[in-house]
């Protein structure tokens, strides 16, 4: 598998399909074989490289740096193939912020309708925007707010979510953070992701 290839196929489908004017992108990195591949799709695609020490760390911190008003999560297994209009986006957020978890890519108001869910249509400046709830969704995939690939999010929203989501407990923290030495033995001898769940602490962002 060629993931310098995946890489720069989603920056290209990115840049060109979004505008490169209205994108700041950030890549947290893991050095592996293909390292060499790797910087070269970074020089031909103007990003930050974030070198990973610690993902959960990392992510946390990059969110600390970041001034943008909205974030979109990249996987390099995603390509676009049709013009995205940010400005229809950021329109949507504009008019209805409040009520507007993520303005999502994937869905087409047909198979969210085949799927059950009921779809509204909403008028964003003469585009046509479709709307559906989340918190009704009617198969996994609507029901599902965080997918990690082809939404874009309030930037607000995704601090709060993280701030929300982590344990302030001191105690836990310093036994239960994935970085501590407990952690890391313990994750030789079995799943951590259910010591994490348990304690409330939040593990991969």
């Amino acid at each position: 598998m060629n993931r310098p290839l995946q890489l720069e196929g989603y920056l290209r489908s990115l840049r060109t399909h979004i505008g490169s004017e209205f994108l700041r992108v950030f890549v947290v990195y893991k050095e592996d074989r293909f390292d060499a591949q790797y910087r070269t799709v970074f020089e031909q695609h103007p990003c930050t490289v974030i070198r990973e020490r610690n993902f959960h760390r990392d992510v946390l911190d990059l969110f600390e740096r970041i001034d943008t008003r909205y974030v979109l999560f990249g996987v390099d297994d995603v390509v676009y193939f049709d013009t995205i209009d940010f400005e229809v986006i950021d329109r949507t957020f504009e008019a209805h912020g409040d009520d507007a978890f993520g303005f999502s890519f994937r869905f087409s108001a047909d198979a969210v309708r085949r799927g059950g869910d009921a779809v509204e249509d909403v008028d964003i400046g003469g585009a046509c925007v479709h709307r559906f709830r989340w918190t009704q969704g009617a198969t996994d995939d609507t029901r599902y707010p965080f997918e990690l690939s082809s939404t874009v999010y309030s930037t607000a929203l995704v601090r709060r979510v993280f701030a929300g989501a982590m344990s302030q407990n001191r105690l836990a923290k310093a036994l239960f953070a994935p970085d501590r030495p407990l952690m890391r033995g313990l994750s030789r001898m079995m799943n951590i992701r259910r010591i994490f769940k348990r304690f409330g602490f939040f593990f991969s962002p």
